[in-house]
């Protein structure tokens, strides 16, 4: 561009390019092209052309804001439309960001789908709309501040599925690989800042971290892994992330078979009940396989104190008097941990 503007003398360019943008200029605000039969000036809101014709004098280093005035007649009328998000970034060219209100930035978040992005009607979360909507969100983080975790979701397994089709990439792909990585740069620092607080707070207090509780508090449903990855590369710590299933599997097989059928019972009723009976669990057993006498005190309960060591889940052991006498041993379950991340330094 540079090379252009001074290829015939830079005013003199910088002038035609204005006039030309200038000659796109109507009552209602700018055409997206003088072609009366086109199909794009249907399709394109005005405060869209609106915001690319700012956009475009600003690099051609025109100071809008002694515009204002003469704009601002194209972007007062806000109307609950896609057309908003384009009249909020031109208020922020001329310094009247501060008569948005707060519930005109609660409005966008009735656009925002399940898995994090943004998409008007019967969009499912498209690549574009989101990428202009958390541009606003951004700006207007003073108004209401977002959760940048939901939203990187949808970047990390939009990216993911884009560069799994490389040999079918088109303009269209490589523009939405370009936003969705200039949306990651836009929201990462509060991102992250916030994961790692909380990642570290979890390993000083418990020297593992559950990472369902870190989706769930967060909203994220993808590239929790990535995550991790990001940590263990900028700080002096490596964490292990662990699949509790697999890690089960591999405890069992220390055990003697006795042991091994109680516990993967007991491990099984936990996935499905909070409370779970111990004494029953341990009199099916004996009523049912003699080849290894075990007392549920002394072998089982210390085996279920050391899967609470481990992290496979948290909760204690309580008793309850039953008939004539009779004590019952139950399982209160407080948290079942299915993937976790260990310190292994």
């Amino acid at each position: 561009m540079k090379e252009y503007l001074s290829s015939k003398g830079q005013n003199e360019n910088i002038r035609k390019i204005k006039n030309f943008i200038y000659d796109h200029k109507r009552n209602n605000g700018f055409l997206h092209c003088l072609d009366k039969e086109c199909a794009e000036d249907n399709k394109t809101p005005n405060a869209k052309t609106l915001y690319f014709v700012i956009e475009s004098l600003l690099f051609l280093g025109v100071d809008v804001r002694l515009f204002k005035e003469q704009f601002r007649q194209y972007i007062n009328d806000r109307k609950k439309d896609n057309s908003i998000i384009f009249k909020f970034l031109c208020l922020k060219f001329f310094d009247l960001d501060s008569d948005v209100k707060d519930k005109e930035i609660q409005f966008l978040y009735s656009f925002q789908k399940d898995h994090g992005g943004f998409g008007f009607d019967s969009e499912d979360g498209e690549v574009s709309t989101t990428f202009w909507l958390v541009n606003v969100l951004d700006i207007y983080s003073w108004l209401i501040d977002y959760n940048p975790a939901r939203i990187y979701s949808f970047i990390t397994k939009s990216l993911d599925n884009l560069l799994k089709e490389r040999e079918r990439w088109s303009l269209r792909i490589l523009t939405e690989v370009s936003q969705l990585v200039i949306l990651l740069s836009l929201i990462w620092h509060r991102f992250i800042e916030e994961i790692e607080r909380v990642v570290f707070k979890g390993l000083e207090a418990h020297n593992f971290i559950d990472l369902n509780q870190i989706k769930t508090t967060f909203g994220l449903s993808y590239g929790i892994e990535e995550i991790i990855l990001y940590i263990n590369l900028n700080y002096t710590i490596n964490l292990n992330i662990l699949d509790n299933a697999v890690e089960f599997n591999r405890y069992l097989q220390n055990l003697s078979q006795g042991k091994k059928i109680i516990i993967e019972e007991i491990y099984n009723q936990l996935s499905k009940n909070s409370i779970i009976s111990l004494s029953d669990i341990f009199k099916r057993y004996k009523a049912s396989y003699h080849y290894e006498p075990l007392k549920l005190k002394e072998d089982i309960f210390p085996l279920i104190y050391d899967l609470i060591s481990n992290h496979f889940f948290e909760g204690e052991i309580r008793t309850k008097k039953a008939f004539l006498f009779r004590t019952k041993f139950y399982l209160c379950l407080d948290f079942l941990f299915e993937k976790r991340a260990n310190s292994s330094t």
